[in-house]
């Protein structure tokens, strides 16, 4: 296209009056093997749009706006969706490799099959998507780096996350069953009414992570830094913490019956482990004796 066509293009496309911007939208359609070529920065697509047979990667889609638009299958690499909203899309087997969605709000958008591979997605919002990753051969989320994201009411479980960067991270309501977050970096995060029974935390680093109040019946922390963490109330019967960081940790009213403690660098203050209840725990006689007993439950 020239200059003077992708300048026409825009300005139809930007128009206020949803008539002419639906011209614009007609011309695409004439051409869309080349619709990455045109700028479609803070572009209002129209709801319920069918973009399969458009040609957008490395597209420049920043500030966008989609409503029910169907991505299915489309080759989205290198896309920069960034500030863009995308709301009740369909994403399904669409490939966002290198694909920049920072400051992106996704909502309510089907992500099933949707590769991830180097995503960026430094201050984005995922709410309410569909993430059914436990019916996939291989799902490869583990090259995810997070940084400020706040992830609502997400399915999850069996996921391998096995070595993700993830930086204060909220997890709001979220299945993360059986999730696989061996030497994964979760610094700060923070789980709100999860639900993480099973989990693979093995050498995982969760140091200032607030688990509070959430049920982590047989999860695996066995070498993980959980060093300022917050467990109050948490459900950690027969979880496996052996050799476990807790120092500084916070373990008030938490459920530690029958927990693998063998070995784990325990809280140091008392007060930390103020209603514990730790009867029937795996410790080392050492462990037993440094502990001031009163302030425990043990039956």
């Amino acid at each position: 296209m020239t200059p003077q066509t992708l300048q026409r293009l825009r300005q139809l496309l930007m128009h206020p009056d949803p008539d002419i911007r639906a011209q614009g939208f007609e011309m695409l359609e004439m051409i869309p093997d080349q619709a990455a070529q045109v700028s479609l920065r803070d572009v209002r697509f129209p709801p319920r749009r069918d973009l399969r047979h458009w040609t957008l990667r490395g597209a420049n889609l920043r500030g966008a706006h989609m409503f029910e638009v169907d991505l299915r299958g489309m080759d989205l690499r290198d896309v920069d969706f960034s500030d863009a909203r995308l709301e009740k899309c369909t994403l399904q087997g669409a490939d966002l490799s290198g694909a920049r969605l920072g400051g992106a709000s996704i909502i309510d958008t089907d992500l099933s099959t949707t590769r991830f591979s180097q995503t960026q997605l430094r201050m984005a919002r995922l709410s309410s998507c569909v993430l059914p990753l436990a019916r996939l051969p291989g799902p490869d989320l583990r090259d995810l780096n997070l940084t400020r994201v706040r992830l609502f009411q997400l399915d999850l479980h069996t996921l391998d996350l096995s070595r993700a960067i993830m930086s204060e991270v909220e997890w709001v309501e979220c299945d993360l069953q059986w999730v696989n977050f061996e030497k994964a970096q979760l610094y700060r995060n923070r789980f709100t009414r999860c639900r993480l029974r099973g989990a693979f935390f093995r050498n995982a680093q969760l140091e200032q992570t607030d688990l509070s109040s959430t049920d982590l019946r047989g999860a695996d922390f066995s070498n993980a830094n959980l060093r300022n963490a917050r467990l109050d109330g948490s459900n950690l019967k027969n979880a496996r913490l052996r050799r476990a960081n807790l120092q500084q940790a916070s373990l008030r009213g938490a459920n530690l019956q029958h927990t693998d403690l063998l070995h784990a660098r325990l809280p140091g203050a008392r007060s930390l482990m103020t209603g514990a209840h730790l009867s029937h725990a795996r410790l080392t006689r050492q462990q037993r004796q440094r502990m001031d007993q009163p302030w425990l439950f043990w039956r």
